[in-house]
C-alpha cells in the first residue's frame, strides 16, 4: 500500500566464535525444536515420511523432537510415535543450557512447516553450525540451499523422506562443509547485522521520506 517500506528478517544471537567440528554420528542425530503443532509445523507430514522410511528398513538416523509439554498436540504426537520408537521420539521441552547442548550435539535440524514468517528454530540451528532439512513453507529453504547449508524437499511425505535420505548421505560424505556453511550463513542474520541494516534503512527513510 505504501511504496516506502522495507522488510527486515528476524535475527539470531551468535553464541559461538566458530562452528563446532565433530564427527558425524551413527545413527545421524536429527533434531526438531519448536511448537508441537501438527498443521502449522507440518508434523503430520513429517511423521508420514518417517513411516515411509521405516518401511524401507532405514535405521541410520534418529529424530529427537523437542517442544513444550503444554502445546495442544503433544498427546497426538506421542500416539503417532508409538510405532516409530526405533527412529524417533518426543523428548519434551528443552531450555537454557540443555537446549545449548542439544544444538551442539545435533547433526541436522528439520522443519517441515506449511507456513512460517522467519523461523527462529532454523536461525538458532544455523548459529550452531547445524545444517537444516526444510520445506518451502519454512520461508528459508532456498536461502539455506543456496548457501550450501542444507536441503529442501517439497511438502509431501515422499519428498521429505527422500530429502532426509539425501541429507544423511551428504552428511556422511561432507559433514564439515555443511557444518561450516551453516555457521557462515547464520552471520548474515546476526542481530548486530540486522540492527545495522535497520538503522541504515531508517536513515534513508528520514532523509528521502
Amino acid at each position: 500500500i505504501n511504496s516506502s517500506y522495507a522488510i527486515l528478517p528476524n535475527g539470531c544471537e551468535q553464541k559461538l566464535d566458530s562452528y563446532i567440528q565433530h564427527e558425524i554420528k551413527d545413527p545421524v542425530n536429527i533434531v526438531y525444536i519448536g511448537r508441537i503443532a501438527f498443521n502449522h509445523k507440518g508434523l503430520d507430514m513429517l511423521i508420514e515420511s518417517l513411516r515411509l522410511l521405516q518401511k524401507t528398513g532405514r535405521n541410520d538416523f534418529y529424530l529427537s523432537i523437542y517442544g513444550n509439554e503444554k502445546d495442544p498436540d503433544v498427546e497426538k504426537l506421542k500416539q503417532s510415535l508409538v510405532d516409530l520408537q526405533e527412529i524417533a521420539s518426543y523428548k519434551g521441552g528443552v531450555y537454557g543450557d540443555e537446549k545449548d547442548k542439544v544444538f551442539k550435539e545435533a547433526d541436522a535440524f528439520i522443519l517441515t512447516s506449511r507456513y512460517e514468517g522467519m523461523p527462529m528454530g532454523v536461525l538458532e540451528a544455523l548459529a550452531y553450525g547445524v545444517p537444516c532439512i526444510l520445506t518451502p513453507g519454512t520461508n528459508m529453504a532456498d536461502d539455506v540451499v543456496e548457501a550450501g547449508a542444507g536441503w529442501k524437499g517439497e511438502f509431501s511425505a515422499e519428498s521429505i523422506a527422500d530429502t532426509i535420505v539425501m541429507a544423511i548421505e551428504d552428511l556422511h560424505r561432507e559433514y564439515s562443509m555443511y557444518n561450516q556453511f551453516a555457521f557462515n550463513l547464520s552471520k548474515r542474520y546476526d542481530w548486530n547485522v540486522i540492527a545495522k541494516q535497520s538503522i541504515e534503512l531508517l536513515s534513508e527513510f528520514i532523509q528521502y521520506g
